[in-house]
Protein backbone atom coordinates (compact mmCIF):
# COMPACT_ATOMS: atom_id res chain seq x y z
CA UNK A 1 0.00 0.00 0.00
CA UNK A 2 1.44 3.41 -0.98
CA UNK A 3 1.95 6.18 1.57
CA UNK A 4 -0.86 8.27 0.03
CA UNK A 5 -3.32 5.38 0.06
CA UNK A 6 -2.37 4.51 3.63
CA UNK A 7 -3.03 8.08 4.79
CA UNK A 8 -6.36 8.19 2.91
CA UNK A 9 -7.33 4.89 4.51
CA UNK A 10 -6.48 6.17 7.97
CA UNK A 11 -8.49 9.35 7.40
CA UNK A 12 -11.52 7.32 6.39
CA UNK A 13 -11.15 5.23 9.55
CA UNK A 14 -10.85 8.42 11.60
CA UNK A 15 -14.01 9.89 10.15
CA UNK A 16 -15.89 6.67 10.91
CA UNK A 17 -14.68 6.65 14.50
CA UNK A 18 -15.15 10.38 15.11
CA UNK A 19 -17.88 11.52 12.71
CA UNK A 20 -18.55 14.83 14.51
CA UNK A 21 -14.99 16.07 14.38
CA UNK A 22 -15.44 17.48 10.89
CA UNK A 23 -12.42 18.00 8.69
CA UNK A 24 -10.48 20.24 11.10
CA UNK A 25 -7.02 18.95 11.83
CA UNK A 26 -3.74 20.01 13.37
CA UNK A 27 -0.71 20.60 11.17
CA UNK A 28 3.04 20.29 11.55
CA UNK A 29 5.84 21.18 9.12
CA UNK A 30 9.15 19.32 9.39
CA UNK A 31 12.41 19.98 7.56
CA UNK A 32 14.73 16.99 7.52
CA UNK A 33 17.74 15.45 5.78
CA UNK A 34 16.55 11.99 6.76
CA UNK A 35 16.16 9.21 4.22
CA UNK A 36 12.69 8.79 2.78
CA UNK A 37 12.40 5.46 4.58
CA UNK A 38 12.37 7.26 7.95
CA UNK A 39 9.61 9.56 6.73
CA UNK A 40 7.61 6.64 5.36
CA UNK A 41 7.89 4.61 8.56
CA UNK A 42 7.63 7.17 11.34
CA UNK A 43 5.32 9.91 10.07
CA UNK A 44 2.24 7.71 9.44
CA UNK A 45 2.77 6.12 12.88
CA UNK A 46 2.99 9.55 14.49
CA UNK A 47 -0.17 10.74 12.71
CA UNK A 48 -2.04 7.65 13.85
CA UNK A 49 -0.80 7.87 17.45
CA UNK A 50 -1.59 11.59 17.55
CA UNK A 51 -5.16 11.13 16.35
CA UNK A 52 -5.75 8.33 18.85
CA UNK A 53 -4.27 10.19 21.83
CA UNK A 54 -5.48 13.73 21.17
CA UNK A 55 -8.73 12.92 19.32
CA UNK A 56 -7.70 15.21 16.45
CA UNK A 57 -6.10 14.25 13.13
CA UNK A 58 -2.80 15.87 12.20
CA UNK A 59 -1.22 16.46 8.79
CA UNK A 60 2.58 16.51 8.54
CA UNK A 61 4.27 18.46 5.75
CA UNK A 62 7.81 17.17 5.06
CA UNK A 63 10.44 19.47 3.50
CA UNK A 64 13.52 17.89 1.89
CA UNK A 65 16.33 20.23 0.84
CA UNK A 66 18.80 17.47 0.01
CA UNK A 67 20.98 17.35 3.13
CA UNK A 68 21.61 18.86 6.56
CA UNK A 69 23.83 21.67 5.29
CA UNK A 70 21.17 22.69 2.78
CA UNK A 71 18.53 22.53 5.51
CA UNK A 72 20.55 24.93 7.66
CA UNK A 73 20.92 27.34 4.74
CA UNK A 74 17.16 27.15 4.14
CA UNK A 75 16.39 27.89 7.81
CA UNK A 76 18.80 30.83 7.93
CA UNK A 77 17.46 32.27 4.69
CA UNK A 78 13.88 32.07 5.96
CA UNK A 79 14.85 33.55 9.34
CA UNK A 80 16.51 36.48 7.61
CA UNK A 81 13.25 37.43 5.91
CA UNK A 82 10.82 36.95 8.80
CA UNK A 83 9.08 33.91 10.33
CA UNK A 84 10.74 30.64 9.31
CA UNK A 85 7.37 29.02 8.73
CA UNK A 86 8.70 25.58 9.70
CA UNK A 87 8.06 23.91 13.05
CA UNK A 88 10.65 21.18 13.48
CA UNK A 89 14.20 20.46 12.30
CA UNK A 90 14.59 16.67 12.44
CA UNK A 91 17.95 14.97 11.80
CA UNK A 92 21.51 15.98 11.01
CA UNK A 93 24.57 16.25 13.23
CA UNK A 94 25.12 18.10 16.48
CA UNK A 95 27.31 20.77 14.87
CA UNK A 96 24.46 22.13 12.75
CA UNK A 97 22.02 22.21 15.67
CA UNK A 98 24.56 23.90 17.95
CA UNK A 99 25.07 26.63 15.35
CA UNK A 100 21.33 27.25 15.05
CA UNK A 101 21.01 27.27 18.83
CA UNK A 102 23.75 29.91 19.17
CA UNK A 103 22.00 31.99 16.50
CA UNK A 104 18.79 31.93 18.55
CA UNK A 105 16.86 29.93 15.94
CA UNK A 106 15.86 27.03 18.22
CA UNK A 107 13.20 27.03 20.93
CA UNK A 108 14.45 25.65 24.28
CA UNK A 109 12.55 22.50 25.17
CA UNK A 110 12.61 20.16 28.15
CA UNK A 111 11.50 16.57 27.79
CA UNK A 112 8.66 15.19 29.86
CA UNK A 113 9.62 13.74 33.23
CA UNK A 114 9.09 10.15 32.04
CA UNK A 115 11.46 10.57 29.07
CA UNK A 116 14.06 12.39 31.18
CA UNK A 117 14.13 9.35 33.44
CA UNK A 118 14.51 6.97 30.49
CA UNK A 119 17.10 8.87 28.42
CA UNK A 120 20.42 9.93 30.01
CA UNK A 121 21.80 13.41 29.43
CA UNK A 122 25.15 12.03 28.22
CA UNK A 123 26.49 8.82 26.70
CA UNK A 124 30.26 8.22 26.42
CA UNK A 125 30.89 11.94 26.13
CA UNK A 126 28.06 12.49 23.62
CA UNK A 127 25.20 14.80 24.59
CA UNK A 128 21.70 13.34 24.33
CA UNK A 129 19.85 16.26 25.92
CA UNK A 130 20.65 19.91 25.32
CA UNK A 131 18.72 23.13 26.08
CA UNK A 132 17.93 23.75 22.39
CA UNK A 133 17.66 20.18 21.10
CA UNK A 134 17.44 16.53 22.06
CA UNK A 135 18.96 13.50 20.35
CA UNK A 136 16.48 11.39 18.40
CA UNK A 137 18.97 8.74 17.28
CA UNK A 138 22.72 8.15 17.26
CA UNK A 139 25.24 7.70 14.49
CA UNK A 140 28.59 5.95 14.71
CA UNK A 141 31.50 6.40 12.34
CA UNK A 142 33.63 3.49 11.25
CA UNK A 143 35.08 1.50 8.36
CA UNK A 144 32.95 -0.45 5.89
CA UNK A 145 34.63 -3.12 3.76
CA UNK A 146 34.00 -5.80 1.16
CA UNK A 147 35.31 -9.12 2.47
CA UNK A 148 35.38 -10.70 -0.99
CA UNK A 149 37.58 -7.93 -2.40
CA UNK A 150 39.86 -8.08 0.63
CA UNK A 151 40.32 -11.81 0.13
CA UNK A 152 40.90 -11.40 -3.62
CA UNK A 153 43.57 -8.76 -3.04
CA UNK A 154 44.97 -10.50 0.06
CA UNK A 155 44.34 -7.44 2.21
CA UNK A 156 44.04 -7.58 5.98
CA UNK A 157 40.69 -6.37 7.32
CA UNK A 158 41.05 -2.77 8.57
CA UNK A 159 40.73 -2.13 12.29
CA UNK A 160 41.74 1.53 12.68
CA UNK A 161 41.64 4.60 10.41
CA UNK A 162 45.35 4.45 9.54
CA UNK A 163 44.95 0.94 8.09
CA UNK A 164 43.21 2.47 5.07
CA UNK A 165 46.32 4.56 4.43
CA UNK A 166 48.56 1.52 3.91
CA UNK A 167 50.09 1.32 0.41
CA UNK A 168 48.26 -1.98 -0.14
CA UNK A 169 44.98 -0.01 -0.13
CA UNK A 170 46.00 2.16 -3.11
CA UNK A 171 42.86 2.94 -5.18
CA UNK A 172 40.83 0.74 -2.82
CA UNK A 173 39.20 3.49 -0.74
CA UNK A 174 36.13 5.60 -1.54
CA UNK A 175 35.54 8.99 0.10
CA UNK A 176 33.01 11.82 -0.09
CA UNK A 177 33.77 15.53 -0.41
CA UNK A 178 33.48 16.99 3.14
CA UNK A 179 32.22 20.27 1.63
CA UNK A 180 29.20 18.34 0.34
CA UNK A 181 28.75 15.70 3.05
CA UNK A 182 28.42 16.81 6.67
CA UNK A 183 28.88 13.20 7.85
CA UNK A 184 32.22 12.88 6.04
CA UNK A 185 33.33 16.21 7.46
CA UNK A 186 32.45 14.92 10.91
CA UNK A 187 34.51 11.78 10.30
CA UNK A 188 37.48 13.90 9.23
CA UNK A 189 37.12 16.01 12.38
CA UNK A 190 36.97 12.85 14.51
CA UNK A 191 40.20 11.52 12.98
CA UNK A 192 41.96 14.82 13.67
CA UNK A 193 40.79 14.78 17.29
CA UNK A 194 41.46 11.08 17.87
CA UNK A 195 44.99 11.06 16.42
CA UNK A 196 46.08 14.64 17.07
CA UNK A 197 46.78 17.39 14.56
CA UNK A 198 50.00 16.08 12.94
CA UNK A 199 49.25 12.37 12.84
CA UNK A 200 45.61 13.04 12.03
CA UNK A 201 46.53 15.06 8.95
CA UNK A 202 48.89 12.32 7.86
CA UNK A 203 46.08 9.79 8.12
CA UNK A 204 43.63 12.01 6.22
CA UNK A 205 46.25 12.58 3.50
CA UNK A 206 47.01 8.87 3.14
CA UNK A 207 43.29 8.03 2.96
CA UNK A 208 42.84 10.67 0.27
CA UNK A 209 45.92 9.46 -1.61
CA UNK A 210 44.53 5.92 -1.60
CA UNK A 211 41.04 7.07 -2.61
CA UNK A 212 39.85 5.97 -6.02
CA UNK A 213 37.46 8.90 -6.12
CA UNK A 214 35.70 11.53 -4.04
CA UNK A 215 31.91 11.47 -4.32
CA UNK A 216 29.26 14.13 -3.65
CA UNK A 217 27.12 12.02 -1.31
CA UNK A 218 27.92 10.05 1.85
CA UNK A 219 25.96 7.08 0.48
CA UNK A 220 27.98 6.74 -2.74
CA UNK A 221 31.11 5.26 -1.08
CA UNK A 222 28.85 2.58 0.40
CA UNK A 223 27.64 1.69 -3.08
CA UNK A 224 31.24 1.51 -4.34
CA UNK A 225 32.15 -0.99 -1.62
CA UNK A 226 29.05 -3.12 -2.22
CA UNK A 227 29.66 -3.25 -5.99
CA UNK A 228 33.29 -4.25 -5.48
CA UNK A 229 34.58 -1.09 -7.15
CA UNK A 230 36.71 -0.54 -4.04
CA UNK A 231 37.48 -2.58 -0.95
CA UNK A 232 36.66 -0.04 1.72
CA UNK A 233 35.25 3.30 2.80
CA UNK A 234 34.83 5.27 5.97
CA UNK A 235 31.12 5.18 6.65
CA UNK A 236 28.20 6.05 8.85
CA UNK A 237 26.96 2.96 10.68
CA UNK A 238 23.37 2.86 9.41
CA UNK A 239 24.39 2.94 5.73
CA UNK A 240 26.86 0.11 6.34
CA UNK A 241 24.61 -2.03 8.54
CA UNK A 242 21.75 -1.81 6.06
CA UNK A 243 23.92 -3.42 3.38
CA UNK A 244 25.37 -6.01 5.76
CA UNK A 245 21.92 -7.09 6.93
CA UNK A 246 20.77 -7.25 3.32
CA UNK A 247 23.76 -9.02 1.74
CA UNK A 248 25.21 -10.97 4.65
CA UNK A 249 28.19 -10.82 7.00
CA UNK A 250 30.11 -13.26 4.83
CA UNK A 251 30.32 -10.58 2.15
CA UNK A 252 30.57 -7.29 4.02
CA UNK A 253 31.97 -6.00 7.30
CA UNK A 254 31.91 -2.87 9.48
CA UNK A 255 34.21 -1.96 12.34
CA UNK A 256 34.30 0.89 14.84
CA UNK A 257 37.99 1.77 15.39
CA UNK A 258 38.40 1.08 19.10
CA UNK A 259 39.07 4.27 21.02
CA UNK A 260 39.30 6.30 17.78
CA UNK A 261 35.66 7.09 17.08
CA UNK A 262 32.59 8.35 18.87
CA UNK A 263 28.84 8.51 18.71
CA UNK A 264 27.17 11.57 17.24
CA UNK A 265 23.70 12.71 18.19
CA UNK A 266 21.08 13.02 15.46
CA UNK A 267 18.98 15.76 17.07
CA UNK A 268 15.45 17.04 16.74
CA UNK A 269 14.50 20.62 17.65
CA UNK A 270 11.69 23.15 17.53
CA UNK A 271 12.40 26.15 15.31
CA UNK A 272 11.98 29.75 16.42
CA UNK A 273 8.62 31.28 15.61
CA UNK A 274 6.87 27.95 15.16
CA UNK A 275 3.13 28.47 14.75
CA UNK A 276 2.52 24.95 16.10
CA UNK A 277 4.67 24.60 19.21
CA UNK A 278 2.30 22.23 21.04
CA UNK A 279 2.18 19.88 18.05
CA UNK A 280 5.98 20.12 17.70
CA UNK A 281 6.46 19.15 21.35
CA UNK A 282 4.10 16.22 20.89
CA UNK A 283 6.12 15.08 17.87
CA UNK A 284 9.36 15.08 19.87
CA UNK A 285 7.74 13.17 22.72
CA UNK A 286 6.48 10.56 20.28
CA UNK A 287 9.76 10.18 18.38
CA UNK A 288 11.61 9.51 21.65
CA UNK A 289 9.02 7.10 23.04
CA UNK A 290 10.05 3.43 23.38
CA UNK A 291 7.39 2.56 20.78
CA UNK A 292 8.86 4.80 18.07
CA UNK A 293 12.48 4.11 19.03
CA UNK A 294 11.85 0.39 18.71
CA UNK A 295 11.00 0.84 15.02
CA UNK A 296 14.59 2.03 14.46
CA UNK A 297 16.04 -1.26 15.66
CA UNK A 298 13.90 -4.02 14.17
CA UNK A 299 13.77 -5.77 10.83
CA UNK A 300 11.08 -5.22 8.24
CA UNK A 301 7.99 -7.28 8.99
CA UNK A 302 8.52 -7.57 12.73
CA UNK A 303 5.13 -6.89 14.41
CA UNK A 304 6.68 -3.95 16.29
CA UNK A 305 9.06 -2.97 13.52
CA UNK A 306 9.03 -1.18 10.17
CA UNK A 307 6.58 -2.00 7.42
CA UNK A 308 8.52 -1.07 4.29
CA UNK A 309 12.25 -1.12 5.09
CA UNK A 310 14.55 -1.68 8.07
CA UNK A 311 15.86 1.66 9.35
CA UNK A 312 18.86 0.29 11.28
CA UNK A 313 19.43 3.39 13.39
CA UNK A 314 20.76 3.41 16.94
CA UNK A 315 18.05 4.42 19.39
CA UNK A 316 18.69 6.90 22.22
CA UNK A 317 16.05 5.46 24.54
CA UNK A 318 17.62 2.47 26.36
CA UNK A 319 14.18 0.92 26.91
CA UNK A 320 13.97 0.26 23.17
CA UNK A 321 16.97 -2.11 23.37
CA UNK A 322 15.37 -3.94 26.27
CA UNK A 323 12.16 -4.36 24.29
CA UNK A 324 14.04 -5.48 21.17
CA UNK A 325 16.32 -7.99 22.88
CA UNK A 326 18.02 -10.24 20.35
CA UNK A 327 15.80 -8.87 17.56
CA UNK A 328 17.84 -5.64 17.34
CA UNK A 329 19.75 -5.22 14.07
CA UNK A 330 22.11 -2.53 15.33
CA UNK A 331 24.95 -1.87 17.75
CA UNK A 332 23.84 -1.04 21.28
CA UNK A 333 25.76 2.16 22.15
CA UNK A 334 24.93 1.78 25.84
CA UNK A 335 27.22 -1.30 26.07
CA UNK A 336 29.93 -0.14 23.61
CA UNK A 337 33.39 0.99 24.89
CA UNK A 338 33.75 4.74 25.23
CA UNK A 339 36.26 6.67 23.09
CA UNK A 340 39.72 7.30 24.55
CA UNK A 341 39.76 10.96 23.46
CA UNK A 342 37.58 13.99 24.05
CA UNK A 343 35.90 15.78 21.15
CA UNK A 344 35.82 19.55 21.55
CA UNK A 345 32.47 20.35 19.95
CA UNK A 346 32.83 24.12 20.31
CA UNK A 347 36.28 24.20 18.73
CA UNK A 348 35.24 22.00 15.83
CA UNK A 349 32.09 23.99 15.24
CA UNK A 350 34.26 27.10 14.86
CA UNK A 351 36.66 25.30 12.53
CA UNK A 352 34.35 23.23 10.40
CA UNK A 353 33.98 25.63 7.46
CA UNK A 354 37.66 26.43 7.11
CA UNK A 355 38.71 22.82 7.68
CA UNK A 356 36.29 21.54 5.04
CA UNK A 357 37.78 24.07 2.61
CA UNK A 358 41.36 23.10 3.48
CA UNK A 359 40.60 19.40 3.04
CA UNK A 360 38.67 20.21 -0.12
CA UNK A 361 41.61 22.03 -1.71
CA UNK A 362 44.41 19.67 -0.64
CA UNK A 363 42.63 16.33 -1.06
CA UNK A 364 39.59 16.71 -3.33
CA UNK A 365 40.33 19.46 -5.86
CA UNK A 366 43.95 18.27 -6.15
CA UNK A 367 43.15 14.57 -5.85
CA UNK A 368 44.62 13.61 -9.21
CA UNK A 369 47.89 15.32 -8.31
CA UNK A 370 47.93 13.82 -4.80
CA UNK A 371 47.22 10.33 -6.09
CA UNK A 372 49.96 10.65 -8.72
CA UNK A 373 52.48 11.94 -6.16
CA UNK A 374 51.68 8.99 -3.87
CA UNK A 375 52.09 6.52 -6.72
CA UNK A 376 55.37 8.16 -7.69
CA UNK A 377 56.62 7.85 -4.12
CA UNK A 378 55.58 4.20 -3.88
CA UNK A 379 57.32 3.45 -7.19
CA UNK A 380 60.62 4.57 -5.71
CA UNK A 381 59.94 3.58 -2.08
CA UNK A 382 57.39 0.74 -1.63
CA UNK A 383 57.74 1.31 2.12
CA UNK A 384 57.72 5.10 2.62
CA UNK A 385 59.57 6.50 5.62
CA UNK A 386 57.92 8.69 8.27
CA UNK A 387 59.73 11.62 6.67
CA UNK A 388 58.14 10.79 3.29
CA UNK A 389 54.68 10.69 4.86
CA UNK A 390 55.28 13.98 6.67
CA UNK A 391 56.38 15.59 3.39
CA UNK A 392 53.31 14.35 1.51
CA UNK A 393 51.07 15.60 4.34
CA UNK A 394 52.67 19.03 4.75
CA UNK A 395 50.17 21.85 5.30
CA UNK A 396 50.20 25.47 4.16
CA UNK A 397 49.21 26.60 7.67
CA UNK A 398 49.87 25.54 11.24
CA UNK A 399 47.02 24.69 13.58
CA UNK A 400 47.38 28.05 15.34
CA UNK A 401 47.47 29.93 12.02
CA UNK A 402 44.34 28.14 10.85
CA UNK A 403 42.46 29.10 14.02
CA UNK A 404 43.56 32.72 13.53
CA UNK A 405 42.01 32.72 10.03
CA UNK A 406 38.58 31.62 11.26
CA UNK A 407 37.42 35.10 12.23
CA UNK A 408 37.74 36.37 8.63
CA UNK A 409 36.61 33.23 6.83
CA UNK A 410 33.18 34.61 6.01
CA UNK A 411 34.77 37.41 3.96
CA UNK A 412 34.63 36.25 0.30
CA UNK A 413 37.72 38.09 -0.94
CA UNK A 414 39.85 36.94 1.99
CA UNK A 415 38.63 33.37 1.69
CA UNK A 416 39.22 33.20 -2.08
CA UNK A 417 42.73 34.60 -1.67
CA UNK A 418 43.61 31.88 0.85
CA UNK A 419 42.04 29.15 -1.28
CA UNK A 420 44.17 30.24 -4.23
CA UNK A 421 47.29 30.27 -2.05
CA UNK A 422 46.53 26.78 -0.76
CA UNK A 423 45.88 25.48 -4.26
CA UNK A 424 49.26 26.77 -5.46
CA UNK A 425 50.94 25.31 -2.37
CA UNK A 426 49.39 21.89 -3.04
CA UNK A 427 50.28 21.99 -6.74
CA UNK A 428 53.95 22.67 -6.00
CA UNK A 429 54.09 20.12 -3.20
CA UNK A 430 52.68 17.26 -5.26
CA UNK A 431 54.73 18.19 -8.31
CA UNK A 432 57.91 17.87 -6.23
CA UNK A 433 57.29 14.13 -5.95
CA UNK A 434 57.42 13.78 -9.73
CA UNK A 435 60.83 15.48 -9.73
CA UNK A 436 62.08 13.12 -7.03
CA UNK A 437 61.33 10.10 -9.19
CA UNK A 438 62.81 11.52 -12.39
Amino acid sequence: MSMLRMRMWWMSVWLCLFPFSGFASDTLTIISPHRKSIQDELIPRFEKAYATKYKTPIHVEWIDQGGAENDVRFIRARAGKGPIGVDVFFGGGELSFDELQEEGLLVPYTLSESLRQQIPAMLSGTRLQNPGWVASALSAFGIFYNKQILALRKLAAPLVWRDLGHPAYLDQVSMADPRRSSSFLMMDLIILEAEGWKKGWETLTLLAANAKQFTQSSSDPIKAVVSGEVASAIAVDFYAMAKINLLGEKNLGFVLPIGQTLFNSDPVAILKGTPHQVQAERFIEYILSPEAQLVLLLKKGDPQGPTFAALERMAVNPEAYQLAGSRSLVINPFVTPAPTFSFDMKKNRMRKSILSDLIGVLHVDMHTELNQAWKQLLATKPSPTPEDIASLSELPVTEAELDALVKDWDKPLFRNQKLNEWTEFARKKYASFDKRGS
